[in-house]
Protein backbone atom coordinates (compact mmCIF):
# COMPACT_ATOMS: atom_id res chain seq x y z
CA UNK A 1 0.00 0.00 0.00
CA UNK A 2 1.26 3.08 -0.91
CA UNK A 3 1.25 5.94 1.46
CA UNK A 4 0.95 9.40 0.17
CA UNK A 5 2.86 12.18 1.92
CA UNK A 6 1.17 15.85 0.58
CA UNK A 7 -2.44 15.91 0.20
CA UNK A 8 -4.52 18.62 -0.54
CA UNK A 9 -8.37 18.51 -0.07
CA UNK A 10 -10.44 21.15 -2.04
CA UNK A 11 -14.08 21.67 -0.58
CA UNK A 12 -16.20 24.29 0.27
CA UNK A 13 -17.98 22.35 3.23
CA UNK A 14 -15.62 22.86 6.60
CA UNK A 15 -17.58 19.66 7.62
CA UNK A 16 -16.43 17.73 5.39
CA UNK A 17 -12.65 18.68 4.92
CA UNK A 18 -12.51 17.65 8.63
CA UNK A 19 -14.13 14.47 8.17
CA UNK A 20 -11.62 14.01 5.44
CA UNK A 21 -8.59 15.30 6.99
CA UNK A 22 -9.32 13.44 10.43
CA UNK A 23 -9.20 10.32 8.11
CA UNK A 24 -6.33 10.74 6.17
CA UNK A 25 -4.32 11.82 9.27
CA UNK A 26 -5.01 8.72 10.66
CA UNK A 27 -4.03 6.38 7.88
CA UNK A 28 -0.60 8.40 8.28
CA UNK A 29 -0.84 10.99 5.70
CA UNK A 30 2.06 13.21 6.46
CA UNK A 31 1.11 17.02 5.09
CA UNK A 32 -2.15 17.90 4.29
CA UNK A 33 -3.53 21.25 3.27
CA UNK A 34 -7.24 22.15 3.17
CA UNK A 35 -8.80 24.63 0.95
CA UNK A 36 -12.45 26.05 1.05
CA UNK A 37 -11.79 27.83 -2.16
CA UNK A 38 -10.76 26.33 -5.09
CA UNK A 39 -9.34 29.86 -6.36
CA UNK A 40 -6.83 29.90 -3.33
CA UNK A 41 -5.74 25.88 -3.92
CA UNK A 42 -4.93 27.21 -7.70
CA UNK A 43 -2.91 30.30 -6.38
CA UNK A 44 -1.24 28.32 -4.20
CA UNK A 45 -0.23 25.96 -6.25
CA UNK A 46 1.43 28.06 -8.69
CA UNK A 47 3.40 29.96 -6.13
CA UNK A 48 4.82 26.58 -4.24
CA UNK A 49 6.82 24.13 -5.30
CA UNK A 50 6.02 21.47 -3.29
CA UNK A 51 3.57 19.26 -5.48
CA UNK A 52 0.92 17.06 -3.99
CA UNK A 53 1.13 13.59 -4.88
CA UNK A 54 -2.99 13.59 -4.28
CA UNK A 55 -6.10 15.42 -4.24
CA UNK A 56 -9.42 15.27 -3.41
CA UNK A 57 -11.82 17.72 -5.00
CA UNK A 58 -15.38 18.46 -4.38
CA UNK A 59 -17.02 18.62 -7.62
CA UNK A 60 -20.36 21.62 -6.36
CA UNK A 61 -18.58 24.38 -5.25
CA UNK A 62 -20.03 27.80 -5.44
CA UNK A 63 -17.80 30.14 -7.63
CA UNK A 64 -15.81 27.35 -9.33
CA UNK A 65 -16.78 23.98 -9.74
CA UNK A 66 -14.68 20.96 -9.79
CA UNK A 67 -14.76 20.45 -13.41
CA UNK A 68 -13.50 23.93 -13.76
CA UNK A 69 -10.70 23.88 -11.07
CA UNK A 70 -9.91 20.56 -13.10
CA UNK A 71 -9.21 22.67 -16.38
CA UNK A 72 -7.06 25.00 -14.63
CA UNK A 73 -5.41 22.92 -13.01
CA UNK A 74 -3.86 21.23 -15.93
CA UNK A 75 -3.49 24.43 -16.87
CA UNK A 76 -0.48 24.75 -14.50
CA UNK A 77 1.46 22.14 -16.05
CA UNK A 78 1.66 20.24 -13.18
CA UNK A 79 0.17 16.74 -14.56
CA UNK A 80 4.32 16.22 -14.83
CA UNK A 81 4.60 15.86 -11.30
CA UNK A 82 2.46 12.58 -10.87
CA UNK A 83 -0.79 13.87 -8.88
CA UNK A 84 -3.77 11.52 -8.62
CA UNK A 85 -6.71 13.55 -8.60
CA UNK A 86 -10.50 12.46 -6.95
CA UNK A 87 -13.68 13.99 -7.37
CA UNK A 88 -15.20 13.51 -4.26
CA UNK A 89 -18.79 14.41 -3.65
CA UNK A 90 -22.47 12.82 -2.30
CA UNK A 91 -23.86 13.65 -6.12
CA UNK A 92 -26.06 10.89 -7.33
CA UNK A 93 -26.15 12.00 -11.07
CA UNK A 94 -24.45 9.61 -13.13
CA UNK A 95 -23.57 12.38 -15.40
CA UNK A 96 -20.87 13.70 -13.04
CA UNK A 97 -18.90 10.05 -12.74
CA UNK A 98 -18.74 10.36 -16.41
CA UNK A 99 -17.62 13.50 -16.06
CA UNK A 100 -15.12 12.22 -14.40
CA UNK A 101 -13.82 9.71 -16.69
CA UNK A 102 -13.86 12.13 -19.04
CA UNK A 103 -11.25 14.22 -17.61
CA UNK A 104 -9.43 11.28 -16.36
CA UNK A 105 -9.64 11.90 -12.67
CA UNK A 106 -11.17 9.40 -9.97
CA UNK A 107 -14.57 9.55 -7.91
CA UNK A 108 -15.03 9.15 -4.86
CA UNK A 109 -18.52 9.06 -2.58
CA UNK A 110 -18.42 11.36 0.27
CA UNK A 111 -17.91 10.74 3.06
CA UNK A 112 -14.13 9.86 3.16
CA UNK A 113 -13.94 6.34 4.94
CA UNK A 114 -11.14 4.22 6.19
CA UNK A 115 -12.21 1.67 3.87
CA UNK A 116 -12.41 3.95 0.89
CA UNK A 117 -8.80 4.79 1.74
CA UNK A 118 -7.62 1.25 1.84
CA UNK A 119 -8.75 0.75 -1.26
CA UNK A 120 -7.89 3.99 -2.98
CA UNK A 121 -3.89 3.56 -1.37
CA UNK A 122 -4.16 -0.02 -2.61
CA UNK A 123 -5.07 0.94 -6.59
CA UNK A 124 -2.82 4.00 -6.90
Amino acid sequence: MKKKDFVILVDDSDIDNFISQKFLELFGVNHIMVFNKPCEALDYLRTTTNKPSLMFIDIYMPMMNGDEFIDEFRKLKISKYSTDIYFISVTINPEDKDMAKKKGVGFIDKPLTNEKLITLFENI
